[in-house]
Order: C-alpha cells, then structure tokens, then sequence
C-alpha cells in the first residue's frame, strides 16, 4: 500500500511541474503577442501620422507631391551613384588580381622552364 501512494504522489508532482511548465509557456506566448501587438500598433500609428501630416500640411498637393518626388528622386540618384561607385571598385580590384596571377603564373612558367633546362643539362653531362 505504501508503494501505490508514493506512486501516486510522484504522479501528482509531476502532473504539477508540468502544469507549472504549460502557464509559463502561455505567459510568455501572450506576452510576447502583446509586444508584437504594440510594435505594430506604433508602426501603424507612425504611418497613419506621417500620412495625415502630408494631408493637412500647409503646403499645396501638387507642392507637397513634387517635393516627395524630388526627394525620391535624389535618393535613387545617389542609391545609383554609390552602386556605380562600388561596382568600378570592384572591377578595378578584380583587374588587379587578374593581372597579378598573370604575374604570378608567368613567374611560375619561368622557374618551371629553368628546372625543365637544368634538368636536359644534367641529363646531357
């Protein structure tokens, strides 16, 4: 008989700590929903602001508009001159590699040509 209740008391403590483990879980599932729900909230709300700002600005929307355009207009003019920046970089340093394994390989072919020249030597002697 004292066998079965010490069985029974393991099962209840762990039926316990696993209860235990599924609230944690839960908690920390809705708090981390309730922070998901704010960021988005402030995204939402910051989005919503920028865009009744651009309404009721002072400004005429056709002003307004040419001045958004011209600012996206700036921005893609200097998004493509920093690519071409990058990309003539990137050729410069690829040319300078290819030209230094050339110099390299042709170094090689010459060392590989005096060992071949010694070696007939050494045979012909």
């Amino acid at each position: 008989m004292h066998n079965l209740t010490c069985k029974i008391w393991y099962l209840t403590d762990y039926d316990l700590i696993l209860h235990r483990t599924i609230l944690r879980t839960k908690t920390q599932k809705l708090r981390s929903m309730k922070s998901g729900k704010m960021l988005l909230g402030l995204i939402s709300g910051a989005a919503a602001g920028a865009a009744l700002g651009l309404l009721f600005a002072p400004k005429k929307g056709a002003d307004t508009r040419k001045a958004i355009s011209d600012s996206s207009n700036e921005a893609i003019q200097g998004t493509k001159g920093k690519f071409n920046e990058f990309s003539d970089s990137l050729s410069h340093k690829v040319d300078a590699l290819k030209n230094k394994t050339k110099a390299s390989l042709s170094k090689a072919e010459q060392k590989a040509n005096e060992a071949k020249a010694e070696i007939h030597d050494m045979k012909a002697s």
